[in-house]
């Protein structure tokens, strides 16, 4: 059939997960950051410490869901690219397909039609030699009724 092809041979496929892994990165390295900031806070801290750290806790997760729901967000216009690009191929294979079975009918019919226009002709050719030698014969006798007078 040919080389088998997966989603990462399609450049929008790369570039969105390249997209993606930078985004993931980026958010490592943000949520990283409240993390350490939170532990310190917590252990050395005192009366307003504490609504900070849960500050800090509710920004990231804030920022986690923000970042779910643009994973998910990417998910879905990938898949729905994905899916575009799947009916064209099967559009495309669908149509190659029907040329190729119209042209093996098409075929399949001229071969058909020399074969009976072959059979006709010669079918035509061994009458018109019974005629002519019926008429021979017709025309021998008719001389031999007319030498015989």
């Amino acid at each position: 059939m040919g080389r088998e092809t997966t989603l990462l041979h399609y450049p929008y496929v790369t570039r969105s997960l390249e997209h993606l892994v930078r985004f993931m990165d980026h958010m490592e390295r943000v949520l990283m950051g409240p993390e350490k900031l939170m532990r310190g806070l917590s252990i050395g801290s005192r009366g307003s410490g504490i609504g900070k750290a849960e500050d800090l806790e509710r920004i990231t997760r804030n920022i986690q869901m923000r970042a779910e729901e643009r994973i998910l967000e990417m998910e879905e216009r990938l898949d729905k690219k994905l899916e575009k690009r799947l009916e064209s191929s099967l559009q495309q294979r669908l149509e190659n397909s029907l040329q190729q079975r119209f042209k093996e009918v098409e075929n399949s019919l001229e071969q058909r039609l020399q074969k009976v226009e072959n059979s006709l002709v010669q079918r035509f050719e061994e009458v018109e030699s019974s005629l002519k030698k019926r008429i021979e014969a017709v025309l021998v006798v008719v001389g031999g009724l007319h030498g015989g007078r």
